[in-house]
């Protein structure tokens, strides 16, 4: 009779190891079990509802179109990320954008999916009262907010955001994270390009982070020539004549 070394290795191994440990594993499971069947049924009601999966409101993934509870319309300020990659600083900008009654343009192509879970995790529940629209390209964007209303940020530019006067349906225009800018959108507008002065130790703010220092200059720059007069929720003043409500 042939013998099979292998064969038999396990059913020595099946006959000897395995089959103890697994009795003396019993009185383990025994106990073990009930707490896992009691911790899964504890820890249902702390699931996200099923509308968490998507990106707050329902996003086409094809048109980019959806949902959203417009705080003004139009917007009084247009903000455009281009080719954005980190999904955190999207999800972070757009409440700035909701922060200031703003839109949020998202410009493909983008460095994430739009249901990703750090997009919603820093947008929290704000995302979904966010008025958003991603477009395919740099010309779509144009087609739909004019040129002639866009400030563009870079640290190339010579004059400071400081030292300008935003208006009502201006846009400001961001770029990437790595990349900034491309040449070909800053060339034929060098006069509108904006920067935020920095040491030099500093290569670059965060793209969130200059956002949001911009957003918040355009509205300061509002409340004070009497524009808007709630910081929560800015609209503009119907009663040119009025006094704005000072802040608190």
């Amino acid at each position: 009779m042939i013998v099979d070394p292998i064969a038999t290795a396990l059913v020595w191994l099946r006959s000897n190891w395995l089959s103890p440990l697994f009795a003396e594993s019993l009185p383990i499971l025994h106990h073990v079990r009930p707490i896992r069947n009691a911790f899964a049924q504890f820890s249902k009601p702390l699931v996200r509802p099923a509308r968490a999966k998507t990106v707050g409101h329902p996003v086409d993934a094809r048109t980019g179109s959806c949902n959203a509870v417009v705080v003004n319309s139009p917007p009084l300020l247009n903000i455009v990320l281009y080719q954005p990659e980190i999904p955190q600083n999207t999800g972070n900008v757009g409440r700035t954008c909701l922060s200031v009654g703003g839109k949020l343009w998202l410009v493909r192509p983008l460095g994430f999916q739009l249901d990703e879970k750090r997009l919603r995790r820093a947008g929290l529940d704000y995302w979904q009262h966010l008025d958003v629209d991603i477009v395919d390209n740099w010309q779509m964007l144009t087609e739909q907010v004019s040129p002639s209303t866009h400030w563009y940020f870079t640290k190339t530019a010579d004059r400071i955001y400081t030292d300008v006067q935003f208006k009502p349906g201006d846009t400001l225009v961001f770029g990437s994270e790595t990349r900034g800018l491309p040449d070909s959108l800053l060339n034929d507008s060098r006069s509108r390009a904006l920067r935020i002065p920095i040491q030099p130790l500093v290569r670059s703010l965060n793209l969130a982070s200059a956002v949001s220092a911009a957003a918040m200059e355009v509205t300061r720059q509002w409340r004070e020539s009497g524009l808007i007069n709630d910081p929560g929720r800015p609209t503009l003043q119907s009663d040119p004549t009025s006094t704005p409500t000072p802040s608190p």
